[in-house]
């Protein structure tokens, strides 16, 4: 199925391209006929109906899977030489850039332990927390490494932020916050801190007190407060069964 495989070919030196990589592969001619197959043989018009193709289009991708032997012809009526095969190749495809998804978000998790090691060597920092679609391993390509940097006090890590950046390659934001804002924020329940709370992970923690506190903190907010992840947004559990009867309703 050359038409498909070579889209691996062609973003296979561009992790964070992978997913438009999928988008791409399940829109290709030659899945949008495949798929039609499935069902059941049908002609060149309903093909033409169900797959929305031109007719120029719709020619040249069927001369091209008649010739690879994933379909045959019967008269007017196409169909799958073999239904288990096209199914197998289908689910081939996917898990391989299923894979390469896997390793851009691997790949940006790298660079972001990466960006902290390099960081904490810095003085005054005590402690960096990566959050955001990193953390929560649901990185895209428009990703950016979010990271809490805590120090001892107000610092200005602008430069160092930036050599991060040129060292690992990838873009960051950093939010810099000294201990007593830290602190501060710790006592109230400011958005940023609902923001590290759906999915973070301390990378770097000096004296071993930052990753407590965030737990510690975590669990008040929860029994409070409930995160729903579908939706990406936090719930208020006294609403709780107000949204399920509502829900029901």
């Amino acid at each position: 199925m050359e038409s498909i495989l070579c889209i691996l070919k062609v973003y296979k030196v561009d992790f964070f391209k992978i997913q438009d990589a999928m988008k791409l592969f399940k829109v290709t001619p030659s899945f949008k006929i495949l798929s039609a197959l499935l069902s059941k043989d049908k002609s060149f018009s309903e093909l033409k109906k169900d797959t929305g193709l031109s007719n120029r289009w719709l020619s040249k991708t069927l001369k091209d899977l008649l010739r690879e032997n994933f379909i045959t012809r019967n008269g007017t009526l196409y169909q799958l030489t073999s239904p288990e095969k096209v199914n197998q190749t289908i689910r081939i495809q996917l898990n391989n850039l299923n894979k390469l998804a896997t390793i851009s978000t691997a790949n940006l998790y790298r660079k972001a332990v990466e960006a902290a090691n390099f960081i904490a060597k810095t003085e005054n920092v005590l402690a960096i927390i990566l959050f955001g679609s990193v953390a929560k391993r649901k990185a895209t390509e428009e990703s950016d490494i979010d990271l809490l940097i805590i120090c001892l006090e107000q610092s200005n890590l602008t430069d160092i932020i930036y050599d991060a950046m040129v060292k690992v390659e990838a873009p960051i934001e950093a939010l810099t916050l000294s201990l007593k804002e830290f602190l501060h924020n710790l006592l109230g329940e400011p958005t940023i801190l609902f923001g590290i709370l759906e999915g973070y992970e301390v990378l770097y923690d000096k004296f071993n007190i930052v990753r407590g506190l965030l737990t510690l903190k975590g669990i008040e907010i929860k029994k409070r407060w409930f995160y729903d992840s579908e939706e990406g947004i936090w719930l208020e559990r006294k609403l709780m069964p107000y949204l399920k009867q509502h829900t029901t309703n």
